[in-house]
């Protein structure tokens, strides 16, 4: 059964649906770090930099995965791999619920490794189940899961101070379970879902293929936005730059997420209408660089300016799912999974630069100052540490242009 005719009311959508749910739940566990800054720091007694860490041990975990996940998922099918990544997801949150912060840490990695598995089974379970309409289904997908980014925010928060942190973490535990579970049983194999070439074949198709390394590793300078400032700063920068309330500084970070939904629709279509994607990444970076300036400089104010100016970097993040149907278009349909998956670990690997260099930034200057459990790091120090996100959209913008030059005189 080939995915073209997949219908709505088809188990292929349901098991595209529950592939969706993952997404957005392991965005949850994301930015997490995000949303109980406080809570880790009180209850384990660490720093700004320790924090930093613990976020960016996610995409150690994450990175590390994405080539054995992506060629086992090629090769046997999401049916047998998926599930088990599920669970794993889960099982490194739980370390929260004791009061080691090695075991904490660890935990952090293990979420990052069975967290990969999303992104490379959106692509490939949209591409096994509906064919033609791939780019579409997987932009659904992805606004489905950067929903689950928004929910982590301000809602969770709420929840958690209305139940408990302990009670909302078992809830989003006891849902990763429940989606590993119906995964096992709703998953089916297509033709296409399983390699059948030769394995060393495979792995050279994509790994000594230059364009996709090259504009994979252009893509990774430009995730900043995202894989830094949304998932960890983007509170604190809110609170002490632009001098917003800490109870709208909680929800405004939603709007990159919202920005990013918008912008993976509109990119998606006009994909389908054959837009040019060098061109759409680059206007992208230029957005990026344009709204961090304005936002570095203070202009965020008001909780309009400040909007606008995240939703703009929300809708210039959607960049990373043109860059990654570029990389794509590079390979065969038969490695799908292994394409997507080294050149989203290519991309998402600068998250946990972004992360750490970040957090480095604020630990050499912050003066350790806390008030009500919160941070106060000093819009001097945010506005340093910041930086590096506009700097790194630049260097990748300005490399995408040269190299879509580089094609161009090629052809």
């Amino acid at each position: 059964m080939r995915g073209e005719g997949a219908g709505l009311a088809s188990r292929g959508f349901f098991a595209w649906f529950l592939i969706a749910m993952f997404y957005a739940l392991q965005y949850v566990f994301r930015v997490m770090p995000n949303t109980f800054s406080g809570i880790i720091m009180e209850k384990y007694g660490v720093g700004a930099f320790s924090l930093g860490q613990f976020s960016a041990f996610y995409y150690l975990g994450y990175t590390a995965a994405h080539i054995p996940l992506g060629i086992l998922i090629d090769r046997y099918g999401p049916k047998r791999v998926v599930p088990v990544c599920m669970f794993l997801t889960v099982l490194g949150v739980l370390p929260l619920m004791f009061n080691s912060w090695e075991l904490v840490q660890c935990g952090r990695i293990v979420t990052g490794l069975g967290s990969a598995a999303a992104a490379l089974s959106i692509f490939k379970v949209s591409n096994m189940y509906f064919g033609k309409r791939f780019a579409i289904m997987t932009s659904i997908a992805m606004v489905i899961g950067f929903l689950g980014a928004m929910y982590g925010g301000m809602p969770v928060l709420s929840l958690t101070e209305e139940h408990g942190w302990k009670t909302v973490l078992l809830f989003l535990i006891g849902s990763g379970c429940a989606l590993a579970m119906l995964s096992a049983f709703v998953f089916y194999d297509t033709q296409s879902s399983q390699e059948k070439s030769g394995f060393i074949k495979q792995i050279k198709q994509v790994l000594c293929n230059k364009k996709l390394l090259v504009i994979s590793l252009l893509g990774g300078f430009m995730i900043g936005s995202l894989e830094g400032f949304a998932d960890g700063w983007a509170t604190a920068f809110l609170t002490e730059v632009c001098g917003i309330s800490y109870q709208y500084a909680s929800i405004l970070p939603s709007t990159v997420f919202v920005g990013s939904c918008l912008g993976s629709l509109a990119f998606s279509f006009m994909l389908n209408r054959s837009v040019d994607g060098f061109k759409i990444i680059i206007y992208c970076g230029g957005f990026t660089v344009l709204a961090f300036g304005l936002m570095l400089m203070g202009h965020c104010g008001t909780g309009i300016s400040a909007f606008v100016l995240l939703l703009i970097i929300g809708i210039s993040s959607a960049y990373q799912l043109v860059t990654v149907c570029q990389a794509i278009s590079y390979v065969g349909p038969e490695s799908v999974a292994l394409a997507t998956a080294v050149s989203n670990m290519i991309i998402m690997v600068f998250g946990y630069f972004f992360h750490t260099a970040i957090a480095a930034i604020v630990n050499a200057y912050w003066d350790g100052a806390m008030s009500d459990g919160h941070a106060i790091y000093g819009s001097d120090v945010l506005v340093k540490s910041m930086a590096v996100v506009p700097l790194g959209a630049l260097i990748g913008m300005l490399g995408v242009w040269i190299f879509k030059l580089r094609e161009k005189q090629a052809e």
